[in-house]
């Protein structure tokens, strides 16, 4: 056998298997969707049985086999309403904390406003006085060199 032939040979088994690795890869392809709708399909079944079984005044009784599928279905909605409820309480403690806090903060402002307004007060109070104990001290001053201006004369 030539170069040539083993070559071809060589290249024939190639795409041989490359066919085999695209057509088992369709067929996967294939299956996967299938399963998907297997699935699809089961979980319809179990939808159908589980509206028969959870309506009001419903007369369907699971098979003894599937009934504690059913009864973990509905201890599981039980703790989905408890969890709901949890999560509805606590944004309305929340809700009450944000406000309670709030309100603490609008007190602690105005009480900060009010002793700014009093330290105010005080620091014009203080100017006031040393205004007053300025004229004052330049009344007698000038009262005192008028004393000594007509003591002179």
């Amino acid at each position: 056998m030539g170069f040539s032939n083993k070559f071809r040979n060589k290249m024939d088994n190639y795409k041989s298997k490359q066919n085999e690795k695209s057509d088992i890869n369709d067929l996967k392809s294939q299956i996967d969707k299938e399963r998907v709708n297997i699935d699809l399909q089961t979980l319809e079944i179990g939808n159908f049985y589980w509206n028969l079984y959870n309506q009001e005044n419903s007369e369907y009784e699971p098979p003894e086999e599937a009934r504690q599928f059913f009864e973990s279905i509905v201890a599981s909605v039980q703790t989905v309403e408890e969890l709901e409820k949890a999560i509805k309480d606590r944004e309305e403690s929340g809700l009450e904390e944000r406000r309670l806090n709030d309100e603490k903060t609008a007190e602690l402002e105005a009480q900060e406003k009010q002793r700014k307004e009093e330290a105010r007060m005080e620091r014009e109070a203080q100017k006031a006085a040393k205004k007053a104990e300025k004229e004052e001290q330049k009344a007698a001053s000038t009262e005192q060199s008028e004393d000594e201006d007509d003591e002179l004369f």
